[in-house]
């Protein structure tokens, strides 16, 4: 019985965005993931949302054009050339928000590199709102419906294992600079560094860190409360924690003026739940830009049992206590809008890791 060990990576990748035509180009890209599964690739069945409605058009994908995975591909590899011939490629299946980009194959497979990618095609948008932001969500195996990728392995047709997904974030307002909203713009991405495990003193510390998610959503932040949940408090003690303020601390300068931030608090923190607060009282806020993460804080916690492990789980809109990052726009206070939240996983059994 022949054995399948195909394990892929799979990206968008922007091609273009099109200001004349107002039309979005991304490329759907494929490697394998390591070097031990490197695998002949064969049908394709891209599955994934484009979940923001007000900035691209429902049921405007296209077919663009086919890149390194259509038509006839031949490849040599160690002397040997084989012959692959992808079909047509079409979007059969899309719906609404919902992309299903397909592949099919005839021949013996194009085999996959673990250093470049290989780019299967390109896919074009329209765009609704030039002021919006679009992303582009994989479905992975555990939606519905997945994304498939087949492996050909001795002439029999298999399923690859799916490996990583890179999704993607497009600021359109960073294509179409005179259709600029003169209004609050703020969208910020947070995220848990781990600065410290400390074996001697049984403690683990772990910064706050935060960011505007893309240029064209740059703002100043005011308020926040940072909610999260510990997965497990065998492992360490939430009533514990301790606070170290780092960047929005008391006064600080801004290219607006000073601000001034009050003292950091976890009041509100219940059981396994943590709220960390931080108040603007006073100054235009602190300005976020979107390729440099800002440290908040940094939360210590005792540790109960160091041969455990937990998780740090952010509270989105959806879940009770919220997160809420404030953006004060000319002179006045509004809620920032989410997008992404980074999670950590820490397994108190590894080395330590020492403070930088």
């Amino acid at each position: 019985m022949p054995t399948n060990i195909g394990k892929f990576n799979a990206r968008f990748n922007l091609h273009n965005v099109d200001t004349a035509t107002k039309k979005i180009f991304i490329d759907i890209e494929v490697q394998a993931h390591n070097e031990d599964t490197r695998f002949r690739i064969s049908d394709m069945n891209w599955r994934f949302l484009v979940p923001n409605r007000n900035a691209i058009k429902p049921n405007s994908v296209k077919f663009d054009q086919g890149l390194t995975l259509h038509g006839y591909v031949p490849q040599t590899v160690d002397g040997q050339t084989y012959h692959s011939f992808y079909e047509p490629h079409s979007t059969t299946g899309s719906k609404d928000i919902l992309v299903s980009y397909n592949v099919e194959l005839g021949g013996q497979g194009y085999l996959l590199s673990t250093t470049e990618w290989t780019s299967v095609g390109r896919l074009s948008f329209d765009i609704e709102d030039t002021t919006e932001t679009a992303e582009f969500v994989w479905n992975k195996r555990a939606d519905f419906p997945p994304t498939f990728v087949g492996e050909i392995c001795d002439n029999q047709l298999f399923a690859a294992t799916e490996g990583t997904y890179e999704n993607l974030r497009v600021c359109l307002g960073d294509y179409f600079p005179e259709d600029a909203k003169s209004e609050p713009t703020g969208r910020y991405d947070v995220r848990f560094a781990l600065h410290e495990i400390n074996a001697e003193d049984m403690t683990v510390a772990v910064d706050i860190e935060l960011k505007a998610d893309c240029e064209g959503n740059e703002f100043y932040v005011s308020e926040q409360n940072y909610r999260f949940s510990i997965s497990n408090t065998n492992a360490i003690n939430p009533q514990s924690v301790r606070i170290e303020e780092l960047k929005l601390s008391g006064l600080v300068g801004t290219p607006l003026g000073n601000s001034f931030y009050g003292p950091h608090t976890t009041n509100g923190s219940l059981a396994h739940i943590i709220s960390y607060n931080i108040e603007l009282q006073g100054g235009p806020g602190y300005p976020l830009v979107f390729d440099e993460w800002t440290k908040i804080g940094r939360l210590t916690f005792d540790i109960l049992d160091a041969a455990q492990s937990f998780e740090l789980i952010w509270h989105k809109h959806e879940t009770f206590p919220p997160c809420f990052i404030g953006e004060k726009f000319e002179g006045r206070l509004y809620e920032a809008q989410e997008a992404d939240y980074e999670n950590l996983v820490v397994d108190l059994a590894e080395e330590p890791v020492p403070a930088e």
